[in-house]
Formats: structure tokens, C-alpha cells, sequence
């Protein structure tokens, strides 16, 4: 039997027809993994909640206090063309802190390795204190199982819009930098956040996932506010990791082959 070489462009065609293959199963894959949950503010708040938590409240566990200083604003949000609502939360009192916390599509949504992306900004108080209460400041907090995953992030801008992008798992994490989990589980001082955290706090169907709605340090009549806009929850799927790794190898594959 003869072997017969494929010529450059037969070559060529046979990479682009794997590659497209490829692709659309990386697209079905996309499409089995589920949609993403989101929350653009447009017409209203969508089912989030302002809620008033003891100080330090940027740990908010099982003690809430109840309803927060929290409004719907139909205009002004992060993508700076009216009407674009978002939401915003202020600094309840000098002995509590305020928190916003999701409705329950993100909470039954929240799963190892999604990504959190949302938009904040800070409306510094009246009297001109910008003094963040931590740094890095944790930015959002998901409780469930009887602990809290924290991540800490950059400070918000102040009167300006800062976007976030937020990996569900412990990837690369050192607490104390931003971009970190920490988890907390019954006692005062935090640890590293693994895996296993993680995993657990998901599989509570009482999780809850919370953002901070108030940064600055308290003094007396120093209470400042935060937007919040443009929250998705969005999933990645399995396929894509494979898929990056066949389309490295179909380019290895054809550079091998070009220079025979």
C-alpha cells in the first residue's frame, strides 16, 4: 500500500477542520455547564438586600441585625449611560457595619471555579474621611457550613467605578495580598482557604453569598456608602481546559509538519 504526503494546504484544511471541531465542542460544553446569573440593576434592585451586621461586620456569619440604609438608584451605574440603575448601600451606625447581600439565584448557583465578576465604587462621607478600615479590604464573603470564605481585593475607586473579577477557589492564594481567600470557622483568627473550604461552604443549600457595603473607618458622623453594579456569576467549563490543550497541540502539530 502507498502512503501518499499531504500537501501544505491539504494539511492546512485537515487542522482547520479538527480546530472547528473543536471549537463547537468546546461551545456545546459552554452550553451544558449552565448560564450565567446576573444582575445588571437596570429597573431594579433584583432581589438584593441591604443588612446591618455587628462590627468588625466585614465578617458577616450567622448574626445579622437586620435591614441596612440600602436604595435603588435608576441612574448613574458603571457603564456611565443613563438609564443605568445599580445599588447602593451606606454605614448603618458608628457601632455596625453594612453589608449587601445576594438573592437566592447566585446563592444556589455558587460552585467551585466560577468566576464572580461585579463593578463597586465608594461615595465617601460627608465629612471627608477616606481612611479604608483594612487593607487589602475583604471585598465579599460567602458563608456556609459553619465558616466564611473572604476575599480580599484592591480598594474600590472613590467616585469612580472599579471592576472586579473574582476566581471561586483557592488558586494561587496567599492571605494577606489581594486577591486572597482567607476562611474563618468559629474562632477570631482566619486560615489560608483550601479546596475542601470551599467545597463544603458550596454544598450548603444555605450558603450566602454577601458583598461589603461600607469601607471606610468609622469616626463620629463618618459614614460613607458603596455601589454596587453589574454583579454575573459565570461558569467555566470542564472542555475548556481540554480544548486549549488539543488546540496547542494541533499548532505543534502543523509547525512539525510544515517543515518536513
Amino acid at each position: 500500500m502507498t502512503r501518499r504526503n499531504l500537501t501544505i494546504g491539504e494539511r492546512c484544511h485537515s487542522s482547520r477542520a479538527i480546530l472547528l471541531a473543536l471549537l463547537g465542542l468546546g461551545i456545546a460544553f459552554a452550553t451544558t455547564a449552565g448560564a450565567a446569573v446576573t444582575s445588571t440593576f437596570d429597573t431594579d434592585a433584583d432581589g438584593w438586600v441591604g443588612i446591618s451586621c455587628p462590627n468588625p461586620g466585614l465578617v458577616c456569619g450567622d448574626t445579622l441585625l437586620g435591614p441596612g440604609k440600602f436604595s435603588y438608584e435608576p441612574n448613574g451605574g458603571s457603564s456611565g449611560v443613563d438609564p443605568d440603575g445599580f445599588i447602593k448601600s451606606t454605614d448603618p451606625d458608628s457601632g455596625n457595619a453594612a453589608r449587601i447581600f445576594a438573592p437566592e439565584k447566585f446563592n444556589n448557583a455558587l460552585a467551585l471555579n466560577k468566576r464572580l465578576t461585579f463593578d463597586l465604587t465608594i461615595f465617601p462621607d460627608p465629612l471627608g474621611g477616606t481612611t479604608i478600615d483594612q487593607i487589602p479590604p475583604p471585598i465579599l464573603s460567602i458563608a456556609g457550613a459553619g465558616r466564611v470564605l473572604v476575599y480580599a481585593g484592591a480598594i474600590p475607586g472613590f467616585n469612580s467605578w472599579s471592576s472586579y473579577d473574582v476566581l471561586l477557589n483557592n488558586t494561587g492564594n496567599t492571605p494577606g495580598t489581594e486577591d486572597s481567600w482567607v476562611v474563618f470557622s468559629g474562632g477570631p483568627t482566619p486560615n489560608a482557604a483550601i479546596e475542601a473550604d470551599f467545597l463544603a461552604v458550596f454544598a450548603d443549600a444555605d450558603a450566602r453569598l454577601s458583598i461589603t457595603g461600607e469601607f471606610i473607618n468609622d469616626g463620629e458622623g463618618l459614614f460613607d456608602s458603596v455601589g454596587l453594579d453589574n454583579v454575573n456569576l459565570v461558569p467555566i467549563p470542564a472542555a475548556l481546559p481540554l480544548l486549549a490543550s488539543a488546540l496547542f497541540g494541533i499548532g505543534f502539530a502543523r509547525r512539525a509538519s510544515a517543515q518536513r
